[in-house]
């Protein structure tokens, strides 16, 4: 089962990061051009901090989680 939800916005991304290195499945960012950077991966990592830098694409995109007990490391940063 996947769990998908849109970033909040003005959310601490590091703090966000912390919290899917907790988490045991994979948690993805999809991009709204169908994009996927899997969050725990240090590359796609990095990758995201830079869009989210320069651009607004955290709010236009969406995070899906693999495994829905994960939602309770990251449920205050999704809407």
């Amino acid at each position: 089962m996947k769990l998908k939800d849109n970033l909040k916005g003005n959310i601490e991304i590091m703090e966000f990061l912390e919290a899917v290195k907790r988490c045991r499945g994979d948690v993805l960012f999809q991009t709204t051009e169908g994009d996927s950077l899997n969050l725990k991966s240090q590359l796609s990592e990095y990758i995201f901090l830079a869009s989210a830098l320069t651009n607004d694409i955290i709010q236009r995109g969406e995070i899906i989680i693999e495994n829905p007990a994960d939602l309770d490391y990251i449920e205050k940063f999704v809407d």
